[in-house]
């Protein structure tokens, strides 16, 4: 099977903190929660690593595991971080060859910090994320896929999610969506008027209640 993912591509910085470390505050009009950070206070922390992520990294290792012909379709920058992302698709043999290089930013990052239930916050700078254009297609990158996953898409990229459907959908693949809560608010009409054809979509109980 071959199998195109196109997504992010990220470095994520993950910070573990004990629920004694950091205080959680929940509303009680709306279902929301808060962590609160003492402004100015160093806060410790159990442990802080780095690691590859993104959805077209993560989907793309995970199919590759399972035992397809997988390719990341994503756009990084020319620095350090997008090497290292390089280097680790290129080691799990994943075929980077529609990973594309800018210099209009830099390569995308979070920090997620997690405590008390592990239900993490995360800042994001999606970078080169944002840049994925309809002429970066222009080479059919779809022609003999047998499944094309499609995961959030963010900024300039998901306005390109109704040209990526129709070009996947009419390429005969198999073809699963992701989009994001942001994608899928900011983006309704657009996203709605290009899932006809779609094989699944897959959304998380937010997501789910947005479309609703």
């Amino acid at each position: 099977m071959r199998v195109l993912c196109i997504g992010s591509a990220m470095i994520d910085i993950i910070v573990m903190v004990e629920s004694r470390n950091i205080e959680r505050m929940t509303m009680h009009n709306v279902p929301s929660s808060f962590l609160l950070l003492e402004q100015g206070a160093k806060v410790e922390a159990e442990s802080i690593s780095s690691h590859c992520g993104g959805g077209a990294v993560n989907s793309s290792v995970a199919m590759r595991r399972l035992g397809a012909e997988a390719t990341a379709f994503a756009k990084i920058g020319r620095d350090a971080n997008g090497d290292r992302i390089l280097g680790f698709l290129t080691g799990q043999d994943v075929d980077t060859s529609r990973i594309m290089s800018t210099t209009e930013d830099a390569t995308g990052q979070a920090v997620l910090v997690s405590s008390h239930d592990r239900n993490q916050t995360i800042f994001t700078q999606r970078g080169a994320n944002g840049l994925i254009r309809e002429q970066d297609f222009a080479d059919d990158p779809f022609a003999g896929r047998s499944l094309v996953y499609v995961s959030g898409l963010s900024n300039r990229s998901a306005d390109c999610f109704p040209f990526i459907m129709k070009r996947a959908i009419s390429s005969g693949a198999f073809v699963a969506a992701n989009p994001g809560i942001r994608q899928i608010t900011s983006r309704t009409e657009a996203l709605l008027s290009s899932v006809a054809g779609l094989g699944l979509i897959a959304v998380n109980r937010v997501e789910a209640n947005a479309l609703v």
